[in-house]
């Protein structure tokens, strides 16, 4: 506390000698601004006196001419004379304008107005003289001696006045000279003294203050560098040593700030390590994302819009001197039946194993992609026009081997189109006619390869215009069921018909099922149009049963599909038309193909032992086409075997085949089912087939389909064997 008194002090005294020296500068200045203006009034005087010699000088020179003018009153002089005259009243007036003065300086003066006035008057005198008035003459102002004696008056006046004003100056400058000099000594002084106090302040302002606030600073940047041990001396007055121990405690709970500064870093590290897993996560999922918007969810392959960015690129880059790319378009046969009959999930375990087959046929280089539901595509780079169809039968031979599907063997074969760039064209362009060549191969049969032709679009407009005509088919009863003959093998005896459904289109004529059944199937009519030849059949059979009850029992076999094998209300469809044409269920023969059987597996026994219940009997149509399996012949409630044409037709060659069909017939017979050989057309066929023990056959040989009036008139005759046909 002493200390900052002292200080305060110190203060308050530099503020005072600094007041008084301001008070001195100031009347230092006031005192030479009074010498200043006293000086410029003595100049005024000397030069009032300078004006004074010079009237002076002219009234000597025109008084003293005065004697001249009296000698000689030439008119000249007269002249002269009184510009004397004049310029001395002139002076006089002049004289008598000056300031009034004080002292010895206004008796000067009036002693030299009086001489003036004198010399004025002896001036008039003469002038009077000198115009002949001499009794209006001041004679006695006029003397010459007078004049001159008034003259040496007036000189002394003036020089006395001279004298005093000269003095008077020199006085006032030594004064003047004097206080300045007096009142310097005391600023110097006065300016040591306050710089000496000001220097002697600034020296304990520093080590008092300045010095603990220094070494305060250092302190604190040393904290802020790290070292959080520093810590502020105590020195200093009272209230530094007060601020530093206020600055150790700020800086100790500091450092325990910056301790848990510490672990909230390390924990936002934590959070930062966690934030930028996340991030990863986030980065791996625009990854997925990414990846997701171009590949196939369920098979990993790449999907219709990479495929057609692939094919778009590949077409880009084609040159002339280069091959272009090829494309494969594939659809699975069937596909549909194995998800209504077996379920999604192994429809999507099914797609999976294909993409994995398919892959394994193409080259790296190659794309291969999920277009959409059981339709693929394959890319073939830099391909020549062979290649797409080596492609595509390595991907035929490929999926000959069944799959295992949820302990199941399923069997799945697919229909190719296959083309090629040649010329101009577009990606689009290339998937149109890959497209169409596809059509083309489930038109010709399915299971097979077809590389496109130029008049195939047309075909496939027709088969388009073909659909459209079909919606209207059933509606025009434009359908008919004709009807061939079913044998025994042994006496040729008609046992029964096979209904064949035909197609009389208005303007394309009758036509085959092989030309509009895989049109039906793909365009959902399929399940109408087997109903509505279910109903004409035993319709028909009824009312051949009714009037020849004498005939042997007849049958009749009506084929199948398998969504009409898979429908739930199948079973009731097929006890109200039994029951409508009131026939023995034994007579009806339902005919369901390989494929449909296994496609729908074990759903398929169930579905067959309902009709099975029903009484009706079943039959495994085209046996040998397509997957033989033995277990289903076994496990399945079937009835008859019927031997697909296929084999029939070169049964007689001793071949193979007969040694085929000698085992499907052993089987049959083995599993207690009737044999049925189709498509039996030459002698030799039936004789190696009565051989073989075989049941019933039809074929050509026999006769050819036909329409329920000629049925009618065959059963009317009772006629056998190949006279059936004549």
């Amino acid at each position: 506390m002493r200390r900052v008194s002292l200080l305060m002090l110190a203060a308050a005294t530099s503020v005072a000698v600094t007041a008084i020296t301001v008070w001195l500068v100031v009347a230092i200045v006031q005192d030479i601004n009074t010498g200043r203006r006293k000086g410029d009034e003595l100049q005024t005087e000397v030069r009032e006196l300078e004006q004074l010699r010079a009237f002076q000088s002219a009234l000597f020179i025109e008084v003293g001419a005065l004697p001249a003018y009296l000698v000689v009153p030439e008119p000249r002089y007269v002249r002269d004379y009184e510009v004397a005259r004049a310029r001395a009243a002139a002076a006089l007036e002049q004289l008598r304008a000056l300031e009034p003065k004080t002292g010895e300086e206004a008796v000067s003066l009036d002693q030299l107005i009086e001489s003036y006035g004198v010399l004025t008057a002896s001036a008039r005198a003469g002038m009077e003289i000198l115009q002949g008035n001499p009794q209006e003459a001041d004679l006695s102002s006029a003397s010459i001696g007078g004049f001159v004696e008034e003259f040496d008056r007036v000189q002394a006046a003036e020089a006395a006045l001279s004298a005093e004003n000269e003095r008077q100056v020199v006085e006032l400058n030594d004064e003047l000279r004097a206080a300045v000099r007096e009142r310097s000594q005391v600023l110097l002084v006065l300016v040591v003294f306050w710089s000496s106090v000001i220097v002697a302040s600034a020296v304990a302002a520093y080590w008092l203050v300045l010095r603990p606030i220094i070494r305060l600073s250092h302190v604190a940047r040393s904290f802020a560098g790290g070292h959080h041990a520093a810590r502020v001396p105590m020195s200093g007055p009272r209230e530094l040593a007060q601020l530093a121990t206020d600055m150790n405690h700020m800086f100790a709970t500091t450092a325990e700030h910056a301790r848990s500064l510490e672990n909230e870093i390390r924990e936002r590290g934590r959070v930062a390590a966690a934030l930028e897993r996340t991030l990863e996560s986030e980065r791996e999922l625009r990854n997925q994302l990414h990846h997701q918007a171009f590949h196939d969810p369920l098979t990993g392959l790449s999907n219709r819009a990479r495929f057609m960015d692939r094919l778009d690129h590949a077409l880009a880059r084609r040159t002339p001197q280069a091959a272009g790319p090829s494309v494969l378009f594939m659809d699975l046969d069937d596909f549909k039946s194995i998800n209504d009959t077996l379920g999604h999930a192994a429809g999507d375990e099914l797609l999976r194993h294909v993409g994995d087959r398919l892959q394994q046929c193409l080259r790296p280089a190659d794309t291969l992609a999920r277009l959409g539901g059981d339709e693929f595509g394959a890319l073939i780079e830099d391909a020549r026009e062979d290649d797409a169809l080596i492609v595509a039968e390595r991907i035929m031979e490929t999926l000959r081997a069944p799959f295992t599907i949820s302990d199941r063997e399923i069997f799945s074969r697919v229909s190719v189109g296959a083309v090629h760039a040649n010329g101009e064209v577009t990606a689009a362009d290339l998937m149109r006619h890959a497209d169409v060549a596809m059509y083309v191969a489930k038109n010709q049969g399915k299971a097979r390869v077809v590389a496109y032709r130029d008049e195939m679009e047309a075909a496939l407009l027709d088969e388009l215009a073909l659909e459209g005509d079909m919606q209207r088919a059933l509606e025009r009863r434009e359908f008919v069921v004709q009807y061939q003959p079913i044998v025994g093998v042994t006496d040729e005896g008609l046992n029964g018909f096979e209904a064949l459904v035909r197609w009389h289109h208005p303007t394309r004529g009758v036509m085959e099922p092989e030309a509009f059944i895989h049109i039906a199937e793909r365009i959902g009519l399929m399940t109408p149009i087997g109903e509505w030849v279910l109903r004409e059949a035993c319709r028909s059979l009824g009312r051949w049963q009714h009037r020849y009850p004498k005939h042997p029992p007849l049958a009749m076999s009506v084929n199948v599909s398998a969504r009409q094998l898979s429908s739930a209300e199948f079973a009731d469809v097929v006890s109200d038309v039994l029951a409508e044409a009131h026939i023995d269920p034994s007579s009806l023969i339902l005919e369901i193909t390989e494929s449909s059987m296994m496609i729908e597996g074990t759903r398929a026994i169930g579905y067959l032992q309902t009709l099975h219940d029903l009484g009706v009997r079943l039959a495994v149509d085209d046996f040998g086409t397509g997957y033989s399996s033995l277990s289903y012949l076994r496990n399945f409630p079937l009835d008859e075997l019927k031997v697909d044409k296929s084999f029939i037709d070169h049964v007689a060659e001793a071949g193979k085949e007969e040694h085929v069909v000698r085992s499907i017939i052993s089987l049959a017979k083995a599993l207690h089912l009737r044999i049925v050989a189709e498509g039996v057309e030459r002698n030799e066929q039936l004789e190696i087939l009565r051989a073989f023990d075989c049941d019933e056959a039809q074929g050509f040989l026999f006769s050819t389909p036909m329409d329920a009036d000629d049925a009618e008139r065959l059963l009317a005759s009772g006629e056998r064997g190949s006279r059936m046909a004549a």
